[in-house]
């Protein structure tokens, strides 16, 4: 009896699973309650075991009963809607079927499609705007299915006045921008989109307000800048929707008479300004439909002296070549060196003129010999371009001292030669205080090179024969030099 009861249950189960069809779908997206969906918002729910054929139903209603219900068939498991009403609240649920027939309705969520745009930039009171500007509306592009975005521009809030512009922006499920030019400058501008598809359009999004630029800033150089360049290059904020910039440059802060210069870049360069004058400066934007404000004035004073470096103000030990350095500066044609053996360069100054350079700082070689040992010299230095050049500006001074045989006195007086005049045949004596070399070279009054000689000294007396008999009888000179001592002597040849 027992096993008659069990097979009857065994049947009975068998027969109820029998019934089963596809499984009921479990939905995923969006979640239920959702809030600003797009017109064609994705549905999507979990795949479900079936047969070849299997298939969602999807139903999409205005009413959680499914009144009049929006009716949709997929293969896969996901499905985009078509031009839903926007911000209208939607219920929807799903069901698979197959050949055995249809699963129960999935569990009923809910979403509600976007009400109004959301806007981005610029952001809402945004002031400084440049006149060509992004309109960018929802950021996340979230959303999608449609067909124009209705753009509205005013200089009032009404989007009532003469200057009113409305622009339909076609969108293909990417497009939230719309770039509008030639704004005019310091003025209000308000703002708003809403989207639209064939079959309803949003309300209009928040009104949002912005102010363009009336002014902008000048970088550099920077208010009150000192020891500027006579080649100033001027810059100040680039301006997106400027067609140019007008720009004027005077020793007047009114700008009485200055000139007026035009730019299309955001920088412009001042050339062959006078030395040590304080300018004003002042730029302005414009484009086809209006112009900025003049900026705030800058001023800046141009360098009048150039900044000495070597040899150091009061120096000594100097080379009889010395190297003179101090700081370059742009926009000159060349620099004076001055040099003489009084502070006040009455006597019989050296005068050099020096070329410009490249880098940061000036060097220049003394060719020599033109300085006595023993002597206190003073230096100074200027700038020129066609039109101007700066002050001297500092003197600074130096001492050429030489010790034992590198003294040209010290060397003058310890070297002998004789028998002089003598036939040729020479005998040169050097009194030396420490081992070194002496550079001899022979030369005629014209100054062509006859002989060259090192001649290696020991500590003390040396001594050394100089055989120039070939030579034809005249007069010669002899020039001794120890490092940077240079004497030269006379030497006369008599037959």
């Amino acid at each position: 009896m027992k096993k008659a009861i069990f097979l009857l249950s065994l049947f009975a189960s068998l027969s109820v699973f029998a019934d089963i069809t596809a499984y009921t779908p479990t939905l995923v997206a969006p979640k239920d309650g959702a809030d600003y969906q797009p017109p064609n918002v994705l549905l999507d729910w979990n795949p479900v075991a079936g047969t070849i054929d299997l298939h969602y139903d999807i139903q999409i209603s205005t009413s959680a009963d499914f009144t009049d219900p929006i009716q949709l068939t997929t293969a896969v498991s996901s499905i985009n809607a078509s031009e839903l009403m926007f911000d209208t609240q939607y219920f929807w649920r799903v069901r698979a079927t197959d050949q055995s027939g249809s699963s129960s309705w999935s569990v009923t969520r809910s979403f509600k499609t976007v009400d109004v745009v959301e806007l981005s930039i610029p952001k809402k009171n945004g002031s400084d705007i440049f006149p060509n500007i992004l309109l960018e509306w929802d950021k996340s592009e979230e959303v999608t299915g449609i067909a124009f975005f209705d753009v509205e521009v005013d200089h009032v809030n009404t989007f009532s006045s003469p200057d009113y512009h409305r622009y339909l922006v076609p969108s293909d499920g990417s497009v939230h921008t719309y770039r509008l030019e030639d704004l005019y400058f310091g003025q209000d501008h308000f703002w708003r989109v809403r989207a639209i598809h064939s079959k309803d359009t949003t309300a209009w999004s928040e009104t949002w307000k912005f102010t363009t630029l009336e002014t902008f800033e000048l970088k550099r150089p920077k208010n009150n800048a000192l020891d500027q360049n006579p080649d100033q290059e001027l810059i100040w904020d680039e301006i997106d929707g400027a067609d140019a910039y007008l720009f004027q440059i005077d020793t007047d802060p009114d700008f009485t008479m200055a000139k007026t210069y035009e730019t299309i870049n955001d920088r412009a360069n001042a050339d062959k300004l006078h030395f040590g004058e304080k300018y004003y400066w002042r730029v302005m934007a414009y484009h086809t439909q209006d112009s900025t404000e003049w900026t705030d004035v800058f001023s800046f004073t141009t360098i009048n002296q150039i900044k000495l470096l070597l040899p150091a103000d009061g120096a000594t030990g100097q080379s009889l070549f010395p190297s003179f350095q101090w700081e370059s500066i742009s926009g000159i044609n060349s620099y004076c060196l001055e040099i003489d053996d009084t502070p006040d360069f009455s006597t019989d100054p050296i005068h050099k003129s020096v070329p410009t350079t490249m880098g940061s700082k000036v060097t220049y070689d003394l060719p020599g010999p033109s300085l006595d040992s023993a002597v206190t010299y003073y230096w100074r230095v200027c700038a020129l371009h066609e039109y101007d050049s700066t002050g001297w500006g500092q003197t600074w001074s130096f001492r050429v001292i030489a010790t034992g045989i590198d003294d040209p006195a010290l060397l003058a007086s310890s070297a002998r030669i004789s028998p002089n005049p003598g036939n040729g045949l020479f005998t040169l004596e050097l009194s030396s205080e420490a081992p070194g070399i002496v550079h001899l070279t022979m030369m005629d009054l014209v100054g062509q090179q006859l002989r060259s000689i090192n001649w290696d000294l020991i500590q003390g007396m040396n001594k050394r024969t100089l055989d120039v008999q070939e030579l034809p009888a005249g007069i010669y000179m002899l020039r001794l030099q120890k490092a940077n001592a240079v004497v030269t002597k006379k030497l006369v040849i008599q037959r």
